[in-house]
């Protein structure tokens, strides 16, 4: 991460499709201070949980990133509601956020919706466990949200999408991508 050292200055990182670590983590934290916008894959099929980046190299980013405003996790399958617990008051300052691939529940959801009330963004993309009652939660929780992604949710009913019409009057742009499975290749960058 000699690069990350050298660009103390550096404002948006995208490591999309380099396999973090808790020392890539540690790196990006201790040399990145003015960072604003971060992107992680944080999955690699075929690397042992210890070589990926952890709760603790997420911490580290949080203590030492602190002007972070759009952090995007890809393929955290660690990441579950006891984590978001603890993490989500550390990114308070977040206004997008993208966890996809997650393990996160409602209660995960609610944690970082609580914890980032200036959310403009939110993608919430093929998270398992995510019902109707994180929709409700966002729709009071995030009062300035713009665009909202939930495809690949498959335990969202119809009352979810009832609920989804309401909050086009109050959001400032579509809810893009609400409806299962539809994604589609343009949907890679959705912020």
């Amino acid at each position: 991460m000699a690069v990350v050292s050298a660009c103390s200055m550096l404002r948006d990182l995208n490591l999309g499709s380099f396999v973090c670590t808790d020392a890539t983590a540690k790196a990006i934290a201790s040399s990145s201070v003015r960072l604003v916008s971060l992107t992680l894959n944080l999955g690699g099929l075929k690397l042992r949980r210890s070589q990926r980046i952890s709760e603790s190299g997420l911490a580290a980013i949080a203590a030492g990133c602190l002007w972070l405003e759009e952090l995007r996790l890809h393929q955290a399958s660690w990441l579950r509601d006891g984590e978001a617990a603890m993490l989500a008051p550390s990114f308070s300052r977040l206004k997008r956020l993208s966890m996809d691939e997650c393990h996160l529940s409602d209660v995960g959801v609610e944690e970082f919706v609580r914890c980032c009330p200036d959310l403009i963004h939110l993608a919430l993309m093929n998270n398992d466990f995510i019902t109707d009652r994180s929709i409700q939660m966002i729709r009071s929780g995030c009062p300035r949200l713009e665009s909202l992604f939930l495809s690949f949710n498959d335990r969202l009913t119809d009352a979810c999408y009832t609920l989804l019409a309401t909050m086009q009057f109050r959001c400032k742009t579509q809810i893009v991508s609400a409806w299962p499975h539809a994604y589609s290749e343009s949907d890679d960058e959705y912020f």
